[in-house]
């Protein structure tokens, strides 16, 4: 409704138009109260105050809320963001549930010209915190570090310069602690998954390893497969050459302290060649007992003495 103009009108026609106070209440023209009076310098309004611009003076301090009902909250709403320029404090607790971002420092002391840089000392968040920018970011430092972190059994991830991922589970931590070995998480060469006891690596080449997966065998493989097998397993340990081409060189002495039992070298395919050469054109044999031969013995030279016996 539009305000009537009173120019040229008398007061007779337009008195319930006319607002009146008695210092304390305000009311119109017909003497009805309006929602509004005064108390000395404070206004009291019973109903709603409705500004589409809400001015406070710098130098007011102390703002009251007071309501029978109804919420006394501001930024209640999804869409509502409030931004302060200036500085905010809280004596009691203060409880963040959304996505909290600290771009600057953290400050103790009430004085702002006094209060010091300080580390943060807790956080308590049910969500995530995420840090924001692309450059890498610290969890404490060597004089402001957490006392205990706290994370789920495969959470710890380590990434490298190349963005290679390693993963560090809760089991893994606990084989460590226990003196245990830690197993890998994929095979290594296209072989099994070792534990690394199981396996001794070459530093820089996978296929190059000796391992032992049943206690008392030991299998040695190289770039060329496997080739050398040790079998501590059973009371007859063998020592296996996988190779058709493999060669056995002692620069030293075979020796045997078993006299009763058969020394077998060559005459199967497990070990290649049926001929036995000692030290070639200037080795020799040197027997306690007798030298038993079931095909030919074949001397080309003779330059000593055979006692005893036929030749």
């Amino acid at each position: 409704m539009a305000v009537n103009d009173f120019t040229g009108k008398n007061i007779q026609n337009t008195y319930q138009r006319v607002v009146q106070t008695d210092g304390t209440n305000l009311a119109d023209g017909t003497g009805s109260l309006l929602p509004i009076s005064f108390d000395g310098n404070d206004v009291i309004i019973s109903g709603s105050l409705i500004a589409t611009e809400y001015s406070i003076s710098s130098s007011v301090v102390d703002i009251q809320i007071a309501a029978l009902s109804g919420s006394t909250n501001f930024g209640d709403s999804s869409d509502d963001t409030h931004t302060f320029i200036g500085n905010i404090s809280s004596s009691g607790t203060s409880t963040l549930g959304g996505t909290t971002y600290i771009s600057g420092s953290v400050y103790s002391g009430s004085n702002p010209n006094t209060k010091t840089e300080e580390s943060l000392v807790a956080l308590i968040v049910t969500g995530s915190i995420i840090p924001e920018g692309n450059d890498k970011w610290s969890l404490g430092s060597e004089t402001n570090y957490f006392r205990d972190l706290y994370v789920s059994e495969e959470s710890i991830k380590f990434i490298s310069a190349s963005g290679e991922v390693t993963q560090l589970r809760q089991k893994d931590a606990k084989a460590l602690l226990e003196g245990r070995p830690v197993q890998q998480l994929t095979a290594v060469g296209g072989t099994d998954v070792f534990l690394r006891t199981q396996a001794l690596f070459h530093e820089t080449n996978d296929s190059s390893f000796i391992k032992t997966k049943t206690p008392g065998l030991w299998d040695f493989n190289g770039p060329g497969g496997n080739i050398l097998s040790i079998d501590a397993e059973t009371v007859q340990h063998t020592i296996t050459l996988n190779s058709s081409d493999s060669k056995l060189i002692l620069n030293g002495v075979i020796s045997a302290s078993k006299t009763n039992a058969t020394h077998i070298m060559g005459g199967t395919t497990k070990f290649g060649s049926n001929t036995v050469t000692i030290n070639g054109s200037a080795g020799h044999i040197t027997s306690s007992g007798n030298i038993s031969a079931s095909g030919v013995l074949t001397v080309s030279s003779i330059n000593g003495t055979i006692n005893g016996g036929n030749f």
